[in-house]
């Protein structure tokens, strides 16, 4: 599937990828998520994100940019990672300059009108709230504190009640004119459209105040982790479930063992013929869900196992994934059954997504954001069939030697009986 991209003079870029469908998806992604807040700004991008659709210079309200997009039939959404934000828009390829002018509105014109602050503080609380009621959600969350601590890495995308409580447009407009800017922000298409010239054309016209910007991205520190110790995080929760997410340390972004990490995740939990779901789930009977998977940073990163599982064995199942852990580098290796499954499991999900243009605008968009590179799928196939079981082997010893941590909600007080299972 090929692709093109432009670099405009001010740093924006432009990537287009042609498909035989008969839609096209337009993203307009933007390299600034909540590892870049501060905490008493906590969950900034976030509300930013929310905030655009509440008026920009065309659109008067949320209602005009719904009745744009639904009139042609039309999908849009917008989310906040830990390292990017993200608006797009999916139309009929016929409209393809309205999904480009909303994309350009929300990003490059919003208003930020002053009498829209309390109503949209009090949904983004609702859904902080919906996400506090969610224990896998707080078990997850807990796991990014144990391992990446008081950074933004390690606090919630959402922010706190506090940081929430105390944002103002003030905060929200200081913060879009310092992200929001040539360098940090990509926007592509992916689905059918016939020119990637007048592609750049289009993008020009309607991100115009990009295209005319000399800003540039604001300096960056990244973080200094480290993962020697194991820890131990416990919610006291009147659940019905425990819930829990044991994890290590794992690969930056970009790294070539990426490939072998991406293996060993799914023969362990990332399949449901993988060992966890297997062993924890279908043999033991003690959880409902088990997965794995891993998080990538420019200097860090996390691999981790998630599962729900009866309160009153909560501690065998954390015995259970332990051992399975152990003997993953041990007594018993993957075998070259698991891997080459894990292989074509892997390279059978890429294929399918290629057949949306959601999916691939999203993966040329992300790479260009985060590694200033798309990586062509010859590469991406290549770097996965090269994988051999003595790969995921070095890859699951190198990053099992880590400290162990361990993220709890459930109903139980005594967190020390989940520490001593980490030594």
């Amino acid at each position: 599937m090929k692709y093109k991209v432009t670099k405009l003079e001010s740093g924006l870029r432009i990537v287009s990828v042609p498909t035989s469908v008969e839609s096209v998806t337009v993203m307009a992604m933007v390299g600034v998520g909540s590892r870049y807040e501060d905490e008493e700004i906590g969950g900034v991008s976030h509300f930013v994100e929310h905030f655009m659709s509440n008026g920009t210079k065309k659109y008067k309200d949320k209602k005009d940019i719904w009745l744009a997009t639904e009139e042609v039939g039309g999908v849009r959404n917008a989310f906040t990672g830990k390292q990017e934000t993200a608006y797009w828009s999916k139309v009929a390829k016929e409209h393809l300059e309205l999904a480009v002018d909303i994309c350009g509105e929300l990003v490059c014109r919003p208003l930020f009108p002053e009498k829209h602050l309390e109503k949209e503080r009090g949904i983004i609380l609702e859904e902080l709230k919906m996400y506090e009621d969610k224990p896998e959600v707080v078990a997850a969350q807990k796991f990014d504190e144990l391992m990446f601590g008081d950074s933004g890495l390690g606090r919630d995308i959402i922010g706190t009640r506090k940081s929430l409580q105390e944002m103002s447009i003030e905060k929200m407009k200081d913060f879009w004119q310092e992200w929001y800017v040539p360098e940090t922000v990509v926007v592509g298409v992916a689905g059918g459209i016939d020119s990637h010239d007048k592609f750049v054309e289009l993008v020009k016209e309607k991100f115009s105040e990009l295209v005319k910007s000399s800003k540039k991205m604001p300096r960056t520190e990244l973080g200094d982790y480290s993962f020697e110790k194991s820890s131990v995080s416990l919610v006291n929760r009147p659940t019905e479930q425990a819930h829990l997410v044991l994890g290590v340390g794992a690969l930056k972004r970009g790294v070539k063992e990426r490939y072998a990490l991406s293996i060993m995740n799914s023969v362990l939990g990332g399949m449901a013929t993988s060992r966890f779901f297997q062993k924890i789930r279908e043999e033991m009977g003690l959880a409902y869900y088990i997965r794995s998977g891993a998080d990538a940073f420019e200097e860090t990163g996390s691999w981790g196992v998630a599962a729900g599982v009866k309160k009153e064995d909560a501690e065998e199942a954390v015995k259970a994934i332990l051992k399975e852990m152990d003997d993953f580098v041990g007594k018993n290796k993957p075998t070259s059954v698991e891997v080459e499954r894990a292989k074509t499991n892997m390279i059978g999900n890429i294929k399918l997504k290629m057949e949306s243009s959601s999916e691939e605008v999203g993966r040329v968009v992300n790479g260009l954001v985060l590694e200033n590179r798309v990586r062509p799928y010859e590469e991406i196939f290549s770097g996965i069939e090269a994988v051999t079981v003595d790969d995921v082997v070095a890859v699951a010893g190198r990053i099992f030697k880590n400290g162990l941590n361990l993220s709890v909600v459930g109903p139980f007080e005594d967190k020390e009986r989940f520490e001593k299972l980490l030594k």
